[in-house]
């Protein structure tokens, strides 16, 4: 009896690792580790570029003023306006980044950049048109009341 339940367990243990073996596989497949630093060509060494790249190209002041002027200028009906042209316009980064790299690079590159990209655009937009509506209602409450 005692050499059935060790036999079986040797078979789950030989099972749960043959199967788990492949996932350990997966998660590593285009990411190549070499030395200490993720390999140049990877979908996570894209995404990262392409975050770092967003946050240095986007000009969140420019943004940011435009939403205030509006918010400012025509409170939430201009404001908005400003928020939603910040949410349409995408911008793309430049084709130069992508020499040498691999499609799935390029892929993975554009569409973390563009989604970061508009992130911090509506941010910056949002932010500008709350404190332009809030500056031009006090504005108008200490003047017309």
């Amino acid at each position: 009896m005692r050499v059935h339940s060790r036999f079986h367990l040797l078979i789950l243990f030989m099972l749960i690792t043959i199967f788990s073996l492949p996932n350990f596989g997966f998660t590593q497949r285009n990411n190549r580790v070499e030395g200490n630093r993720i390999a140049a060509n990877g979908p996570l060494q894209a995404r990262i570029d392409a975050q770092r790249d967003a946050e240095a190209d986007i000009n969140q002041f420019v943004w940011g003023t435009g939403g205030f002027i509006l918010g400012t200028a025509g409170a939430c009906l201009l404001g908005s306006a400003g928020v939603i042209g910040a949410y349409a316009y995408q911008p793309t980064p430049p084709p130069a980044r992508f020499i040498g790299k691999s499609s799935e690079y390029i892929m993975n590159y554009t569409k973390t950049y563009k989604t970061k990209a508009r992130r911090l655009q509506v941010r910056s937009s949002a932010i500008g048109c709350i404190s332009g509506t809030v500056i031009s209602g006090i504005l108008w409450r200490i003047y017309y009341f």
